[in-house]
């Protein structure tokens, strides 16, 4: 019980997150803010400021209402057996950025 109170919290914590759009760089690092395809370039309008990238750095630009969206689903879909819909929901959570601890909420 007290596991799944962790995924619960993991998955809530994601709410806030969700809220802008996500660069994701061929490293492996994520940028979220207001993205916007230029030419050869992406822009990110970010609390930094705003920052600048060549489209052959970027692996994946996902926007907020896709994220939105497929969470939604997700957490509608979810099985009277919920813990591992949970964590299949944590697992994707983690692969498009949106929690730094998702991995931690679904290991063990």
């Amino acid at each position: 019980m007290a596991r799944m109170a962790v995924i619960l919290y993991a998955l809530l914590c994601i709410a806030p997150h969700v809220r802008a759009d996500k660069l994701i760089m061929n490293d492996g690092r994520v940028f979220d803010g207001e993205v916007t395809p230029k030419g050869n370039t992406v822009l990110v309008v970010s609390a930094l400021g705003t920052l600048r990238f060549a489209r052959s750095e970027v692996r994946e630009i996902i926007y907020d209402k896709e994220l939105q969206s497929e969470l939604d689903r997700q957490m509608n879909e979810l099985p009277e057996n919920v813990i591992p819909a949970l964590l299949a929901a944590a697992k994707w959570a983690n692969n498009k950025g949106l929690i730094d601890d998702a991995e931690d909420s679904t290991s063990g």
